[in-house]
């Protein structure tokens, strides 16, 4: 049986913003013209683009209208309601914890709403209570043995099917995989899923102190390296802290989520701004202004920011911001 998913966005909340540069076409010459700015067409020249996917078509993620793997940051200080957003994303997003999905969730302070949540959900949510390299690594290894077996799993079903259409085409060594493989009758073709590999998202929370997320050491770079590539590996990645500044620059700059709440050091507001300026056309004070609006609301909420092929703004995860002028 297929994982049933949604495609709506609801509302149309994910149209894309008014391009930040807007350029006219000349279809009679081929060109670009605008101003002192001139692009030429060279038709010869074509650009593939590797795709991370791995050729499998995902899930559009109800929130962001998008299919793409979310790197998510989430800033505010204690008790603003950074773990409540990240359980509610995970809400929206049914999908990834149904089948093989699975959700990993690095707390060393475990409070009542991760346990009561893990009760609720036992086989697609697993807290673990230290993050250090050991912990991570394990938790990677799991994954992509989880994402090999599925491959493996996809191969016999296709050899399976090719068994049950016309078995006097297959050769020896086939049939032998299949009789090893008892022709696949404890197989559960119910809750496999056999569009894309099992999707996993890693959280990681009140983790400050671990030397993984906030230096440049050896540690630093083994996570570093996972996020820059946690596409590859199909996974959605979470990062929660009272103290952005900290996050490394390699993390900030690869995410393309951020969720940001009022902060006591307002001075963090012009430090990250940086890495999401392009969607307030590089004017700090339009940033500032919504996180004033925020603070004065004094309610929880929060400025999401979303960045990647699709861009916008929003008040908590259901009002589009859209900038005058």
């Amino acid at each position: 049986m297929k994982s049933k998913q949604s495609d709506k966005t609801g509302g149309g909340e994910n149209k894309q913003l008014t391009s930040f540069l807007s350029l006219g076409r000349n279809d009679n010459v081929n060109s670009t013209n605008r101003g002192n700015v001139v692009l030429l067409k060279l038709n010869n020249i074509k650009c593939n683009l590797p795709n991370s996917k791995g050729g499998y078509t995902f899930p559009k993620y109800k929130i962001t209208g998008s299919s793409d793997f979310l790197f998510v940051l989430l800033f505010g200080i204690k008790n603003s309601g950074k773990t409540v957003a990240g359980l509610n994303y995970l809400m929206h997003e049914e999908h990834l914890m149904e089948n093989q999905n699975k959700v990993y969730f690095f707390s060393p302070t475990l409070d009542q709403k991760l346990i009561n949540f893990q009760k609720d959900h036992p086989d697609h949510f697993k807290i673990i209570d230290e993050f250090n390299v050991k912990t991570f690594q394990e938790v990677v290894h799991e994954i992509k043995e989880i994402i090999e077996k599925w491959k493996d799993d996809k191969k016999l079903l296709e050899l399976f099917e090719l068994f049950l259409k016309d078995k006097d085409k297959l050769d020896p060594e086939c049939l032998q995989i299949l009789e090893d493989n008892n022709y696949l009758q404890d197989f559960d073709f119910e809750h496999f899923n056999y569009d894309y590999p099992p999707i996993h998202s890693i959280f990681v929370d009140d983790s400050l102190g671990s030397p993984m997320i906030s230096s440049r050491g050896k540690d630093a770079q083994i996570f570093n390296n996972f996020a820059i590539r946690h596409r590859h590996f199909y996974t959605n990645l979470f990062i929660m802290s009272q103290y952005p500044k900290s996050i490394n620059k390699v993390l900030r700059s690869n995410s393309n989520n951020i969720l940001i709440w009022q902060m006591k050091d307002r001075t963090i507001y012009e430090a990250i701004f940086p890495e999401f300026s392009s969607l307030f056309k590089g004017n700090v004070e339009r940033f500032i202004e919504i996180m004033d609006m925020i603070e004065q609301r004094n309610d929880h909420s929060f400025l999401f920011i979303y960045y990647d092929k699709e861009q916008f703004l929003r008040l908590n995860f259901d009002q589009q911001i859209l900038l005058n002028g």
